[in-house]
């Protein structure tokens, strides 16, 4: 492992801790651009450290559920209940162990 996947394991993990710490709070709205801002910074560090090498299912996975996240971010951005959503430390854990597990499927950690 180098540098691209220790950030971003350090990335998931301040997600899943700041979930923990405000288990329960009003999240608030989240900009679409902050969102694609996440999503480039991801991808860039993911094209580092050698996830799409090869291109295979894990891949196109990772790819589905990217665009399909930002695309409901950006659908979603007026809408009154999206906006007033919680922090949920449960769902983000399972969130992110489904990404990990794509990753590691993928070749990233290896």
């Amino acid at each position: 492992m180098g540098y691209p996947e220790f950030i971003l394991i350090a990335i998931y993990a301040c997600h899943v801790a700041q979930h923990l710490f405000k288990h329960g709070d009003l999240m608030g709205s989240t900009h679409p651009l902050l969102t694609l801002f996440g999503n480039v910074v991801t991808l860039s560090l993911l094209v580092w450290g050698g996830f799409f090498a090869t291109f295979g299912l894990a891949q196109v996975f990772y790819i589905f559920l990217t665009v399909m996240g930002q695309g409901m971010v950006y659908l979603k951005r007026n809408d009154e209940d999206y906006n007033n959503r919680h922090y949920n430390f449960y769902t983000m854990t399972i969130a992110v162990t489904i990404v990990m597990s794509i990753l590691a499927w993928g070749g990233f950690f290896s």
